[in-house]
C-alpha cells in the first residue's frame, strides 16, 4: 500500500537510507520507535533489509499502541481496542530520524514512526505527533513559525532500588550522595564517564547537545538542546535524547529517571520549553521595540496564562507529576509570569534582539514532548487571537504562595482538561476525549491500590 505523496517524500527517504548504509554498511537492525500518549516508546526489530519496505507501506502496528495506559492495557470504555478488533495502522518513517545505535550489542540502527490510519492512509487522530501538527499548520497560515528549545532534568540512580523506591548512586568512597551540587563542577566530573559517553552518543545520533549542568538533586543534570525552526524536529531530539540518556546510563551500570519527583526531599525533574515566533522574513517577532515586552509576546504570555489550567494535565501527567509542585523547589506553583524569574510558570529571559523569547516551565520531565510542544504553541496562538488581560509580573516582593495556585490534585486536572472548550477548540474534541479517559483510568487504579504506608498507618492503629 504506497503512502501518499503528500504526507512522504519517497526521493528524499531513498536518498537518507542509501547515504545511511553507505555510511554504515555494518548495520544489521533496525528499531522503530513510536511514541505513545503518555511519551512512551514503543516499536518493533526489523533486519535492516526491510528498511526500504517501510516506504511502501508494508509495516504495520496496532493502532492501539497511541492510547494504552501506562501499564501498556487496552483502555476498553474508549472502544478503540480490542472492541474492534484492535486494527492496525501503517507505520510512517520519520525520514530525519535516522541514525545509528552506539549502545547496542549489534550493530543497530533507530527510527521514529508516525501512524496513518489504514482506511483512508491520512495522519492517525491519535498519534501525538499529529496534535503538533495540527498547531504548526494553524501557525504557518499565521505566516509564523515556532522557534523551540527544550531542557531535560533527570536523576541518575542505583540500578538497585529500595522496594521499588530509587537509592541514589555511590560516591567512589562508597557512601550514597546526599548533598545538593547545583553547577557543581566536582558533580560534573564525578559522573564525567557517563556524561561524556552520552554527550558523544547524541553526537553520533546528531542530536544538537548544547549545555550540561549538576542541578540541585544529588544526581540530578541537566541536558540542554539548540533550538529549532522545526518544532516537529525539536519534539523528536527530547524523546530521542531521553532513550539515550537512558540507555548509555545502563552502560555504566546507572540508571537515569526522568519521573517528575523520585525523591520528595528534592528538587524535581522538569522539561522546560524555550518558544519564540519568526515571520516569513525570518526575524523574532518577540524582539522589543521600545526597550519594553513587545505586545506580540504579552499576547503569548497571556494566552499561556489562561490556558494553563486547562492543559495542565499534558503538563502532569501522572499520579506522580503533581508532587513536583511545591514551594521553594524550583517549580511553579501558580499560573504567574516573571522577567528572569525561576519561580514563574513563564519565564521571560531576553526582551531584546533574536534571543528575545519565553520560557514554559510547568511541564515535568516525565512528559510527552510533542503534546507539551503543541499545548505551549496552542496557548500562544489563543493569546494571539484574542484580547487577553496580562497580570503584573512577578517581582522579588511578590508572595507567590498567595496567588491562584495551580491545582495539586491529579482527578482535578483529569476533569479540567475534559471540560475544557479550549482543549476541544486547539486539539480537538476525540482528543479530549481520549486522553481524559486514559488518565481517568489510570487515576482510579491509583486510587484502588492499598499502598504499604496507608497500611502501616492504619493497619494496627485503629
Amino acid at each position: 500500500m504506497q503512502i501518499p505523496n503528500d504526507l512522504f517524500d519517497l526521493a528524499k527517504f531513498n536518498s537518507t537510507v542509501a547515504d545511511f548504509l553507505a555510511k554504515h554498511p555494518e548495520t544489521e537492525r533496525l528499531e522503530l520507535l513510536f511514541v505513545d500518549l503518555n511519551g512512551v516508546l514503543r516499536g518493533k526489530w526489523l533486519p535492516v533489509s526491510s528498511l526500504y519496505k517501510l516506504a511502501e507501506g508494508a509495516f504495520r502496528m496496532p493502532r492501539s499502541v497511541c492510547f494504552v495506559d501506562i501499564w501498556s492495557d487496552d483502555v476498553t470504555e474508549l472502544g478503540l481496542g480490542l472492541k474492534v478488533g484492535d486494527p492496525d495502522g501503517i507505520c510512517l518513517p520519520i525520514i530525519e530520524t535516522l541514525a545509528p545505535i552506539p549502545w547496542a550489542s549489534v550493530p543497530s540502527a533507530q527510527m521514529l514512526l508516525s501512524m496513518l490510519d489504514q482506511d483512508d492512509m491520512q495522519p492517525c487522530q491519535y498519534s501525538p505527533r499529529v496534535m503538533l501538527e495540527r498547531q504548526l499548520s494553524a501557525l504557518q497560515l499565521q505566516e509564523l513559525t515556532p522557534v523551540v528549545a527544550t531542557e531535560l532534568e533527570f536523576y541518575f540512580i542505583d540500578p538497585q532500588l529500595n522496594d521499588s523506591h530509587p537509592q541514589k548512586p555511590l560516591n567512589a568512597d562508597g557512601r550514597r550522595l546526599d548533598e545538593d551540587q547545583q553547577y557543581s563542577m566536582e558533580q560534573l566530573e564525578q559522573f564525567e564517564a557517563v556524561l561524556q559517553d552520552i554527550l558523544h552518543a547524541a553526537d553520533i545520533q546528531n542530536l544538537p547537545v548544547d549545555t550540561t549542568i549538576a542541578e540541585c538533586g544529588p544526581g540530578q543534570f541537566e541536558i540542554n538542546l539548540l533550538h529549532q525552526t522545526d518544532a516537529l524536529l525539536a519534539a523528536d531530539q527530547a524523546i530521542l535524547l531521553k532513550r539515550l540518556i537512558k540507555q548509555v546510563a545502563r552502560k555504566h551500570n546507572l540508571r537515569a529517571s526522568f519521573m517528575a519527583k523520585p525523591y520528595a526531599a528534592e528538587m524535581g525533574n522538569g522539561m522546560h520549553v524555550h518558544a519564540s515566533l519568526n515571520n516569513s522574513q525570518g526575524e523574532n517577532v518577540f524582539a522589543s521595540e521600545n526597550g519594553e515586552i513587545h505586545p506580540l509576546l504579552a499576547k503569548c504570555v497571556a494566552g499561556l496564562l489562561e490556558s494553563m489550567p486547562d492543559t495542565q494535565l499534558i503538563y502532569a501527567p501522572h499520579a506522580n507529576s503533581y508532587r513536583r509542585y511545591s514551594p521553594g523547589f524550583f517549580a511553579p506553583i501558580s499560573p504567574c509570569w516573571g522577567y528572569d524569574h525561576r519561580a514563574a510558570a513563564v519565564r521571560i529571559p531576553a526582551i531584546e534582539g533574536a534571543a528575545a523569547r519565553l520560557e514554559h516551565r510547568v511541564s515535568g520531565a516525565d512528559t510527552n514532548p510533542y503534546l507539551v510542544i503543541a499545548a505551549v504553541l496552542a496557548g500562544m496562538r489563543y493569546g494571539l487571537n484574542e484580547s487577553l488581560a496580562l497580570a503584573a509580573p512577578l517581582t522579588i516582593d511578590t508572595d507567590i504562595t498567595k496567588l491562584q495556585p495551580m491545582t495539586r490534585h491529579w482527578a482535578v486536572a483529569i476533569e479540567q482538561l475534559r471540560e475544557s472548550t479550549f482543549v476541544r477548540d486547539f486539539f480537538g474534541a476525540e482528543f479530549c476525549r481520549v486522553y481524559a479517559a486514559i488518565k481517568n483510568r489510570e487515576e482510579l487504579k491509583f486510587a484502588d491500590t492499598i499502598t504499604s504506608f496507608e497500611c502501616a498507618t492504619y493497619l494496627l492503629k485503629v
